[in-house]
Protein backbone atom coordinates (compact mmCIF):
# COMPACT_ATOMS: atom_id res chain seq x y z
CA UNK A 1 0.00 0.00 0.00
CA UNK A 2 2.66 2.69 0.68
CA UNK A 3 4.28 1.54 -2.55
CA UNK A 4 1.03 2.50 -4.60
CA UNK A 5 0.80 5.56 -2.63
CA UNK A 6 4.24 6.65 -3.32
CA UNK A 7 4.02 5.81 -7.65
CA UNK A 8 0.25 7.81 -7.08
CA UNK A 9 2.01 10.91 -5.98
CA UNK A 10 4.86 10.38 -8.30
CA UNK A 11 2.29 10.33 -11.08
CA UNK A 12 0.44 13.32 -9.82
CA UNK A 13 3.65 15.54 -9.40
CA UNK A 14 4.65 14.58 -13.06
CA UNK A 15 1.49 15.38 -14.20
CA UNK A 16 0.97 18.96 -12.63
CA UNK A 17 4.80 19.31 -13.88
CA UNK A 18 2.97 18.65 -17.15
CA UNK A 19 -0.36 20.91 -16.48
CA UNK A 20 1.97 24.08 -14.62
CA UNK A 21 3.77 24.51 -18.48
CA UNK A 22 0.95 26.62 -19.95
CA UNK A 23 2.74 29.12 -17.44
CA UNK A 24 5.62 28.94 -19.75
CA UNK A 25 7.50 32.51 -20.40
CA UNK A 26 4.25 34.30 -18.82
CA UNK A 27 5.99 35.02 -15.15
CA UNK A 28 8.76 34.79 -13.29
CA UNK A 29 9.41 34.87 -9.16
CA UNK A 30 13.48 35.81 -7.85
CA UNK A 31 14.00 36.19 -11.57
CA UNK A 32 13.54 33.07 -12.91
CA UNK A 33 11.30 31.96 -14.87
CA UNK A 34 8.23 30.38 -12.82
CA UNK A 35 7.95 27.18 -14.42
CA UNK A 36 11.58 27.00 -14.43
CA UNK A 37 11.77 27.71 -10.92
CA UNK A 38 9.24 25.40 -9.54
CA UNK A 39 10.81 22.40 -11.75
CA UNK A 40 13.56 22.93 -10.40
CA UNK A 41 13.22 24.25 -6.38
CA UNK A 42 9.77 22.45 -5.69
CA UNK A 43 9.80 19.35 -8.19
CA UNK A 44 13.49 18.00 -8.53
CA UNK A 45 13.74 18.42 -4.21
CA UNK A 46 10.67 16.45 -3.80
CA UNK A 47 11.59 13.75 -6.13
CA UNK A 48 14.83 13.57 -4.57
CA UNK A 49 13.17 12.89 -1.11
CA UNK A 50 10.74 11.05 -2.21
CA UNK A 51 13.43 8.43 -3.98
CA UNK A 52 15.50 8.52 -1.24
CA UNK A 53 12.92 7.11 1.10
CA UNK A 54 11.57 4.77 -1.49
CA UNK A 55 15.19 3.11 -1.46
CA UNK A 56 16.20 3.34 2.37
CA UNK A 57 12.76 1.04 2.93
CA UNK A 58 13.63 -1.20 0.07
CA UNK A 59 16.92 -1.84 1.59
CA UNK A 60 15.55 -2.27 4.91
CA UNK A 61 12.96 -4.11 4.62
CA UNK A 62 12.84 -6.01 1.77
CA UNK A 63 16.12 -7.39 1.38
CA UNK A 64 16.88 -10.81 3.40
CA UNK A 65 19.75 -10.60 5.21
CA UNK A 66 18.97 -7.00 5.68
CA UNK A 67 21.76 -4.50 4.79
CA UNK A 68 24.40 -3.48 7.71
CA UNK A 69 24.13 0.46 8.80
CA UNK A 70 27.22 0.34 7.11
CA UNK A 71 26.60 -0.78 3.54
CA UNK A 72 22.96 1.22 3.91
CA UNK A 73 25.33 4.61 4.62
CA UNK A 74 27.40 3.72 1.62
CA UNK A 75 24.99 3.19 -1.18
CA UNK A 76 22.87 6.52 0.51
CA UNK A 77 25.81 8.30 0.02
CA UNK A 78 26.45 7.16 -3.43
CA UNK A 79 22.58 7.57 -4.85
CA UNK A 80 22.28 11.30 -2.94
CA UNK A 81 25.53 11.97 -4.68
CA UNK A 82 24.17 10.97 -7.94
CA UNK A 83 21.16 12.58 -7.70
CA UNK A 84 22.67 15.70 -6.34
CA UNK A 85 24.96 16.00 -9.74
CA UNK A 86 21.22 15.43 -11.85
CA UNK A 87 19.87 18.39 -9.37
CA UNK A 88 22.80 20.54 -10.50
CA UNK A 89 22.35 20.50 -13.97
CA UNK A 90 18.38 20.82 -13.46
CA UNK A 91 19.04 24.26 -11.71
CA UNK A 92 21.47 25.17 -14.28
CA UNK A 93 19.32 23.91 -17.33
CA UNK A 94 16.43 25.96 -15.72
CA UNK A 95 18.74 29.37 -15.50
CA UNK A 96 19.57 29.27 -18.84
CA UNK A 97 16.36 28.57 -20.25
CA UNK A 98 14.87 31.87 -18.17
CA UNK A 99 17.98 33.62 -19.94
CA UNK A 100 16.89 32.53 -23.26
CA UNK A 101 13.35 33.04 -22.55
CA UNK A 102 14.42 36.65 -21.88
CA UNK A 103 16.72 37.25 -24.79
CA UNK A 104 13.83 35.51 -27.13
CA UNK A 105 11.10 38.41 -25.70
CA UNK A 106 13.87 41.47 -26.48
CA UNK A 107 17.30 40.21 -28.31
CA UNK A 108 18.95 43.50 -26.54
CA UNK A 109 18.06 42.48 -23.07
CA UNK A 110 20.93 42.17 -20.60
CA UNK A 111 21.85 39.16 -19.60
CA UNK A 112 25.07 40.03 -17.88
CA UNK A 113 22.34 42.29 -15.82
CA UNK A 114 20.54 39.23 -15.21
CA UNK A 115 23.19 36.62 -14.17
CA UNK A 116 24.70 39.87 -11.74
CA UNK A 117 21.85 39.53 -9.51
CA UNK A 118 21.99 35.88 -8.73
CA UNK A 119 25.28 35.97 -8.20
CA UNK A 120 26.05 39.33 -6.07
CA UNK A 121 22.21 39.24 -4.93
CA UNK A 122 20.49 36.04 -4.24
CA UNK A 123 22.98 33.35 -4.07
CA UNK A 124 25.13 35.27 -1.34
CA UNK A 125 21.84 35.75 0.71
CA UNK A 126 20.56 31.98 0.58
CA UNK A 127 24.40 30.60 0.90
CA UNK A 128 24.90 32.73 3.84
CA UNK A 129 21.52 32.90 5.41
CA UNK A 130 21.32 29.15 4.79
CA UNK A 131 24.88 28.59 6.80
CA UNK A 132 23.24 30.90 9.55
CA UNK A 133 20.49 29.06 9.91
CA UNK A 134 21.48 25.73 9.89
CA UNK A 135 24.37 26.46 12.43
CA UNK A 136 21.39 27.25 14.94
CA UNK A 137 19.12 24.28 13.99
CA UNK A 138 21.90 22.21 14.68
CA UNK A 139 23.02 24.25 18.16
CA UNK A 140 19.69 23.84 19.19
CA UNK A 141 19.30 20.43 18.67
CA UNK A 142 22.40 19.36 20.66
CA UNK A 143 20.28 21.25 23.14
CA UNK A 144 17.50 17.62 23.41
CA UNK A 145 20.26 15.54 22.09
CA UNK A 146 23.64 16.03 24.07
CA UNK A 147 26.69 14.80 22.22
CA UNK A 148 28.54 11.79 23.88
CA UNK A 149 31.89 13.68 23.28
CA UNK A 150 34.95 12.77 25.42
CA UNK A 151 37.26 15.99 25.22
CA UNK A 152 39.82 17.16 27.93
CA UNK A 153 38.67 20.91 29.18
CA UNK A 154 41.76 23.02 26.95
CA UNK A 155 41.15 21.25 24.20
CA UNK A 156 37.39 22.11 24.56
CA UNK A 157 38.51 25.53 25.74
CA UNK A 158 40.49 25.35 22.10
CA UNK A 159 37.51 24.76 19.85
CA UNK A 160 35.52 27.60 21.82
CA UNK A 161 38.63 30.04 20.85
CA UNK A 162 38.42 28.58 17.26
CA UNK A 163 34.60 29.15 16.83
CA UNK A 164 35.21 33.04 17.98
CA UNK A 165 37.68 33.38 14.93
CA UNK A 166 34.97 31.02 12.88
CA UNK A 167 32.71 33.92 13.80
CA UNK A 168 35.41 36.66 12.66
CA UNK A 169 35.94 34.86 9.10
CA UNK A 170 32.34 34.31 8.29
CA UNK A 171 32.06 38.04 9.02
CA UNK A 172 34.81 39.04 6.45
CA UNK A 173 33.09 36.97 3.94
CA UNK A 174 29.65 38.48 4.19
CA UNK A 175 32.10 42.05 4.29
CA UNK A 176 33.42 40.65 0.85
CA UNK A 177 30.60 39.58 -0.24
CA UNK A 178 28.30 42.98 -0.07
CA UNK A 179 27.75 44.21 -3.38
CA UNK A 180 28.19 47.80 -1.84
CA UNK A 181 25.02 49.09 -3.94
CA UNK A 182 22.37 51.55 -3.61
CA UNK A 183 19.61 49.54 -2.67
CA UNK A 184 21.37 46.69 -1.86
CA UNK A 185 20.83 46.34 1.79
CA UNK A 186 22.73 42.70 1.93
CA UNK A 187 24.69 43.49 4.66
CA UNK A 188 21.55 44.87 6.57
CA UNK A 189 19.76 41.57 5.87
CA UNK A 190 23.00 39.68 7.15
CA UNK A 191 23.81 41.65 10.07
CA UNK A 192 19.63 41.81 11.18
CA UNK A 193 19.83 37.67 10.91
CA UNK A 194 22.76 37.18 12.63
CA UNK A 195 21.47 39.05 15.23
CA UNK A 196 18.04 37.60 15.59
CA UNK A 197 19.83 34.04 15.96
CA UNK A 198 21.94 35.18 18.19
CA UNK A 199 18.89 36.49 20.46
CA UNK A 200 17.02 33.50 20.31
CA UNK A 201 20.02 31.07 21.12
CA UNK A 202 20.71 33.03 24.23
CA UNK A 203 17.15 32.65 25.03
CA UNK A 204 17.80 29.21 24.66
CA UNK A 205 20.61 29.21 27.19
CA UNK A 206 18.58 30.99 29.74
CA UNK A 207 15.24 28.69 28.81
CA UNK A 208 17.58 25.19 29.25
CA UNK A 209 20.98 26.49 31.03
CA UNK A 210 23.33 23.77 29.08
CA UNK A 211 26.21 22.84 30.69
CA UNK A 212 29.39 24.09 29.59
CA UNK A 213 30.86 20.84 28.98
CA UNK A 214 31.55 18.76 25.42
CA UNK A 215 28.38 17.40 25.34
CA UNK A 216 26.85 20.51 24.13
CA UNK A 217 29.81 21.57 22.09
CA UNK A 218 27.70 22.29 18.98
CA UNK A 219 25.32 24.67 21.16
CA UNK A 220 28.43 26.75 22.38
CA UNK A 221 30.23 26.58 18.67
CA UNK A 222 27.03 28.38 17.88
CA UNK A 223 26.46 30.70 20.20
CA UNK A 224 29.79 32.00 19.96
CA UNK A 225 30.34 32.29 16.90
CA UNK A 226 27.34 34.38 16.54
CA UNK A 227 28.51 36.53 19.63
CA UNK A 228 31.21 36.69 17.08
CA UNK A 229 29.26 38.21 14.04
CA UNK A 230 27.66 40.22 15.82
CA UNK A 231 30.42 41.86 17.90
CA UNK A 232 32.31 42.11 14.45
CA UNK A 233 28.87 44.14 13.01
CA UNK A 234 28.77 46.43 15.43
CA UNK A 235 32.08 47.36 15.57
CA UNK A 236 32.81 47.45 12.19
CA UNK A 237 30.16 50.23 10.73
CA UNK A 238 31.13 52.31 14.52
CA UNK A 239 34.70 51.96 14.89
CA UNK A 240 37.04 53.46 12.02
CA UNK A 241 39.84 51.53 13.05
CA UNK A 242 38.21 48.11 13.19
CA UNK A 243 36.32 49.12 8.95
CA UNK A 244 39.85 50.17 7.93
CA UNK A 245 41.37 46.69 9.18
CA UNK A 246 38.61 44.76 7.58
CA UNK A 247 39.02 47.12 4.76
CA UNK A 248 43.46 46.38 4.51
CA UNK A 249 42.30 42.13 5.14
CA UNK A 250 40.75 42.45 2.32
CA UNK A 251 42.92 44.47 0.10
CA UNK A 252 45.70 42.53 1.49
CA UNK A 253 44.10 38.90 0.84
CA UNK A 254 41.83 39.35 -1.97
CA UNK A 255 42.29 40.87 -5.16
CA UNK A 256 40.93 43.27 -6.35
CA UNK A 257 38.90 42.16 -8.87
CA UNK A 258 36.80 40.00 -6.60
CA UNK A 259 36.58 42.68 -4.16
CA UNK A 260 33.41 44.36 -5.84
CA UNK A 261 35.70 47.01 -7.51
CA UNK A 262 33.61 44.89 -10.66
CA UNK A 263 30.13 45.10 -8.91
CA UNK A 264 29.82 48.94 -9.85
CA UNK A 265 29.65 47.71 -13.44
CA UNK A 266 26.01 46.86 -12.85
CA UNK A 267 23.56 48.21 -11.13
CA UNK A 268 20.67 45.76 -9.36
CA UNK A 269 18.46 48.12 -7.87
CA UNK A 270 16.57 51.13 -9.14
CA UNK A 271 17.03 53.82 -7.15
CA UNK A 272 14.19 55.20 -5.23
CA UNK A 273 13.03 58.63 -6.26
CA UNK A 274 13.31 61.47 -3.67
Amino acid sequence: MPDFIFFLFLIFLLALSIFVYRFHGRKEFVKFDIVQFIYAFVVAPIIFVWFKTFLYGLLQSELSPAVTPRTLFLIDTAFSVYFLYIFAFVVIHSLTKSFQLKSEKDPLYDLFHHSEYFHLWLTHIITFAGIMISVTFFAVLNIFFPVPIEMSKPWFYVMMILSVAAGGLFFIGLWMSDPRQDEANFMRIMKLLAAVLFIFLVGVYFAFSPAFNPQYMFFWVGLLAFASIVSCSAFAYKSVKVKSFFERFSERFIPQDLLGSHFKNVQLFKKNKK
